[in-house]
C-alpha cells in the first residue's frame, strides 16, 4: 500500500517561496505597466510633437498610416470597454430574470454583483466568465441537492441560458460589432478568437492591435506602393 506523501517544512518552503516570486514578478510587471502608460498619457504631446519633427517630417503616407492605425485601436479597444459594459448590464437582466423562475430558497447570490463580476471576467479570454459560470453552478447544485433531486432544473437552466446561449451571442455578435466599427464584423471576431490562443491570455488586447496594424497597411500603404504612378 503507497504510504501518502508527507508534507515536509522544506517542501512547504519552497512551495511558498515559488509562489511569492511569481507574486511579486506579476506585482512588478503591473507596476511596470501602470508606470508606463502613465508617462505615455502625461507627456502625450510632447512625444507627439518629437515624432512628427523628428521621425514623420516630410513622410505623409507614413502619417496618414499612424493615423489610420491611431484610429482604428480607439474603434477597438474603446468597443472593448463597451463590451464589457454590456455585458454586465445584459448578465444582470438575466440572473435577476432567472431569480424570478427560481423556488424559494435556490436563487443565483447577489446578482448585480454578479454581473459586475461578470463584466470584469471578460477581461479574461475563454476562460474568465467560464470560471464564474462554474462557480455559481456548483453553489447552486449544492443547494438543489440538499433540498430536492429535482430541483436540479435550475442549474441546468443556468448553465443553458448563461454558459451556451448568452455567451455565443458574447462571442459572435456583441463584441465584435461593438469592438470594431471600422472594420468586417467576422474580421474582428476572429481577431478575438485566435489571439489568446496564439498569444496567451493578453492575446484578447495583442490580437486586435496586430488585425488593427495589418489591415490598416493594407488599405494604406500597400495600395500606394501597388497603386500606378500619377506622375
Amino acid at each position: 500500500m503507497t504510504r501518502p506523501t508527507e508534507i515536509t517544512i522544506p517542501t512547504a518552503l519552497l512551495w511558498l517561496s515559488g509562489f511569492i516570486g511569481m507574486f511579486v514578478s506579476q506585482l512588478y510587471n503591473a507596476f511596470l505597466t501602470i508606470l508606463f502608460v502613465f508617462f505615455l498619457l502625461r507627456d502625450e504631446q510632447r512625444i507627439k510633437e518629437w515624432g512628427y519633427e523628428n521621425v514623420l517630417e516630410g513622410h505623409p503616407n507614413l502619417i496618414r498610416y499612424i493615423q489610420a492605425v491611431n484610429q482604428g485601436l480607439k474603434s477597438v479597444y474603446f468597443g472593448y470597454t463597451l463590451t464589457m459594459l454590456a455585458i454586465t448590464i445584459i448578465s444582470a437582466i438575466l440572473y435577476h430574470a432567472l431569480n424570478l423562475t427560481a423556488l424559494s430558497g435556490l436563487a443565483i447570490p447577489h446578482p448585480t454583483l454578479l454581473a459586475i463580476a461578470t463584466g470584469l471576467a471578460s477581461v479574461i479570454p475563454l476562460v474568465g466568465r467560464n470560471l464564474l459560470y462554474g462557480a455559481v453552478l456548483v453553489y447552486l447544485s449544492i443547494l438543489a441537492l440538499r433540498s430536492y433531486l429535482t430541483l436540479l432544473w435550475f442549474p441546468g437552466l443556468f448553465f443553458i441560458v448563461m454558459n451556451l446561449a448568452f455567451d455565443s451571442i458574447i462571442r459572435i455578435y456583441v463584441r465584435p460589432s461593438l469592438s470594431g466599427r471600422l472594420f468586417p464584423i467576422g474580421l474582428v471576431m476572429f481577431a478575438y478568437l485566435l489571439g489568446p490562443p496564439i498569444f496567451g491570455w493578453y492575446g484578447i488586447f495583442l490580437g486586435p492591435f496586430v488585425m488593427v496594424v495589418v489591415v490598416q497597411f493594407l488599405r494604406e500603404p500597400l495600395a500606394i506602393l501597388v497603386s500606378p504612378l500619377d506622375e
